[in-house]
């Protein structure tokens, strides 16, 4: 669809705002699915941007903005809605609901996403009714309430969605086989997932899928598995929202690679350089791979990785 919304970009007239704006709205969600922002950009400036609320929307989603979005969002979303783009709109009040948890703003957050969520329930699409639960559970390991977010966890696990849906389940699924101690059906979930998120491109969950590879790898005593992904999140923005926000769901990981002195020179090393989210992905495939079969010599340990070119 991005590919043809580019098209369309090079033949709209440039004084019809309507078709370039949604174009670009389209365009933003393909690149909010790749987290490639340069990429986006680059479409900015290759065609001229007008001022149009969906073009601000699209901008926002684009480069990843939460500031840009927490203010753009209700016009844009208003101008879906008067366009019939019922959906469109549904999922971006969703998106700009949890821009708030990157902003720290929990309680505004939460208020978005329950109301949101209740009316999921009752009309769908459970898509969407997962990624607010997944959100609402978020919110709850942020606040320290580990009980709270273990049942909207589950909660998230019992909404169907459609397969291959972008959904939080495989993470959810591997973190609960880990939790009952079977690690390699909780690898061979995530090695699964891995697969289908580099075949499509997706990296939406390169960061959520690392804390949970770095909390298995820690909980195992493997601290040199752990290290370098942690590196990764440091330098990723994953963990950066205001408060505590994401390093709580590593703050324990973190605290044992400190204390090893080969897993803390790891880390380091790898948050001192730019790793692209497919490099995080990679990574985590690899180590699964050893884990999986460990007489396999195909790939070398993470701490001697080196980073691939980065477009985040």
């Amino acid at each position: 669809l991005a590919d043809w919304f580019e098209r369309i970009l090079g033949l709209a007239d440039p004084g019809d705002h309507d078709t370039i704006s949604m174009a670009l709205v389209w365009i933003a969600l393909h690149h909010s699915m790749t987290h490639d922002r340069a990429a986006y950009r680059a479409i900015e400036e290759r065609f001229r941007v007008p001022d149009h609320p969906l073009a601000a929307l699209a901008h926002a989603m684009g480069i990843d903005d939460n500031q840009a979005m927490r203010a753009v969002a209700p016009p844009g979303i208003a101008e879906l809605r008067r366009r019939g783009e019922s959906l469109l709109a549904t999922m971006f009040e969703l998106f700009s609901a949890g821009s708030l948890l990157g902003l720290g703003e929990l309680d505004e957050a939460e208020r978005r996403i329950t109301g949101m969520a209740e009316r999921f329930r009752t009309d769908g699409p459970p898509t969407l009714l997962s990624w607010a639960l997944y959100m609402l559970a978020a919110s709850a390991g942020i606040r320290g309430d580990a009980e709270r977010a273990e049942v909207l966890y589950e909660e998230v696990l019992a909404v169907r969605v459609p397969p291959f849906t972008n959904s939080a389940n495989e993470i959810l699924q591997a973190r609960a086989a880990f939790r009952r101690g079977d690690e390699l059906g909780a690898y061979e979930v995530m090695r699964r997932y891995i697969g289908e998120l580099l075949a499509v491109g997706n990296m939406s969950g390169a960061g959520l899928l690392s804390i949970e590879f770095v909390n298995m790898m820690t909980a195992t005593g493997r601290l040199t598995d752990a290290a370098p992904l942690l590196g990764y999140l440091d330098r990723s923005g994953v963990l950066d929202v205001e408060g505590p926000g994401f390093r709580l769901f590593v703050e324990d990981a973190s605290e044992m690679v400190h204390a090893d002195a080969e897993a803390r020179e790891v880390r380091g090393r790898v948050a001192a350089e730019p790793m692209s989210d497919e490099w995080a992905l990679t990574t985590v495939r690899d180590a699964l791979d050893r884990l999986l079969d460990p007489s396999s010599t195909a790939a070398p340990p993470l701490g001697d990785r080196r980073a691939r070119s980065s477009g985040t």
